[in-house]
């Protein structure tokens, strides 16, 4: 994950203030075997979607552009709830049993399965789907299927958070669809922890849930399950959370120098620079100062043209 501001020394004259915003989301990753999205979908305690399709396919690489997006929030909503498996109808066999019963069929062909029960499905759908319309598809999947779900995950990184203060919130249940869910067991807490240290604790609510979080700057796994009556447990979901410091790049003119700056409290950012932006050849400064309000560097002696970011690894 990255996140950049860019500044070109050229507008230090009248003086200038930029932000290092956050990088665009997180990824959505794709299984490429059906081994590999069950073994992922039972270590996350989510659903398998499918995307079966062709490279070439324009209605394929236009709901994979869906998929991506986050208003509606279909991205959040994939990342919270599903393991995505795409395969190549023309050189995978893989995908085949997924296609029965429907003859021809338009791309992408996707199906929500329950991990313990490869080559099934709970609901089919083919074709480019309106995003809107696939945002109800996998929310009716999820709530129906799983005991846990996150329904606030962010669909891209936390930015500025007051003490790293962050609610999640999800929704849980009895007699969830999906092999291996409990039935017939009322609901006691739902169990959650953060980046796998320390004991679960429990959430606020049961069917409907809440846990406060203090997020550190950077990736967070978040883990939650359901814990019923008679000491019975729901497998457990893993989510991921990503912050990053928004950070305001201020450039000044001073005699014959500049003076750039950025906020101390803007952590895990370093300062780059480049002469040159149709090259990548950015380079980390050193000798940056920090007087507890503001990290500095005095730039002196500038010849041509020089540009500078502020990068967040």
């Amino acid at each position: 994950m990255k996140s950049n501001a860019l500044v070109s020394v050229l507008s230090l004259i009248s003086g200038a203030v930029l932000l290092a915003l956050p990088c665009g989301a997180q990824d959505l990753v794709y299984e490429t075997t059906q081994a590999a999205a069950i073994a992922r979908a039972n270590y996350e305690g989510k659903m398998i979607l499918t995307d079966f399709g062709r490279p070439d396919c324009s209605d394929c690489s236009g709901m994979e552009s869906r998929f991506q997006g986050i208003a509606p929030p279909l991205k959040q909503w994939i990342l919270a709830s599903c393991v995505l498996w795409t395969a190549d109808i023309d050189t995978s066999t893989e995908w085949q049993p997924y296609a029965s019963g429907l003859g021809s069929f338009g791309l992408p062909l996707m199906c929500f399965v329950d991990p313990a029960k490869p080559g099934t499905w709970t609901a089919r759908y083919n074709g480019l789907i309106a995003a809107s319309t696939f945002l109800v598809y996998i929310q009716s999947q999820a709530i129906q299927n799983l005991p846990l779900v996150v329904d606030n995950l962010p669909g891209v990184p936390l930015t500025n958070l007051v003490n790293g203060s962050f609610i999640v919130n999800g929704l849980a249940r009895t007699n969830a669809a999906f092999s291996g869910s409990i039935s017939n067991a009322a609901i006691t807490a739902v169990m959650w922890r953060l980046n796998g240290t320390g004991p679960f604790q429990a959430a606020i609510g049961t069917t409907v849930w809440s846990a406060p979080v203090t997020l550190p700057s950077g990736t967070n796994t978040f883990e939650s399950y359901v814990q019923y009556e008679g000491a019975r447990n729901s497998w457990t979901n893993r989510v991921t959370l990503m912050t990053v410091n928004k950070a305001v790049l201020t450039v000044t003119h001073s005699g014959n120098s500049v003076i750039i700056s950025w906020p101390s409290a803007s952590t895990g950012f370093v300062l780059q620079q480049n002469s040159n932006l149709a090259t990548t050849n950015w380079t980390t400064r050193s000798g940056i100062s920090d007087d507890g309000t503001n990290k500095s560097i005095t730039i002196t002696s500038l010849t041509g043209n020089l540009f500078f970011r502020l990068s967040h690894p």
